[in-house]
């Protein structure tokens, strides 16, 4: 119901579109693109549900995370994945270090130049 409510307070005109409807309902319901990262790494398939159920809602979460990381092409697509492995495979310190800004980051290149200088000023200390 909270979505039809939603829905029915926007006007008419704005109904038919699809990214501002999507962008209210990511908005309202506060799915950021770490949450819909997650929900693609972990969604599992319900008993009693097709595997194209699966596919329809993985899909979902994949389009979702990408157009909230504004990732338009395959070059933007290849730099978030370099920097999705390069946060798994930090050590946790560097995580901790950067754990307000690391889900911002989406080129690999900045996030590795300052997980090398952190590492570097560390080793100085």
């Amino acid at each position: 119901m909270e979505i039809v409510e939603l829905m029915m307070k926007e006007p008419p005109e704005k109904g038919d579109n699809y990214p501002h409807i999507k962008n209210l309902l990511l908005h309202r319901f506060q799915l950021t693109p770490v949450a819909l990262r997650d929900r693609f790494e972990s969604h599992q398939r319900r008993p009693g549900t097709l595997w194209s159920d699966l596919v329809f809602d993985l899909r979902s979460y994949l389009d979702n995370w990408f157009a909230g990381m504004k990732v338009n092409d395959f070059v933007g697509l290849k730099e978030l994945m370099l920097t999705e492995q390069l946060k798994k495979r930090a050590p946790i310190e560097l995580v901790d270090h950067f754990i307000d800004s690391r889900d911002e980051f989406k080129e690999a290149t900045i996030l590795s130049e300052k997980l090398d200088h952190f590492e570097t000023v560390k080793k100085s200390t």
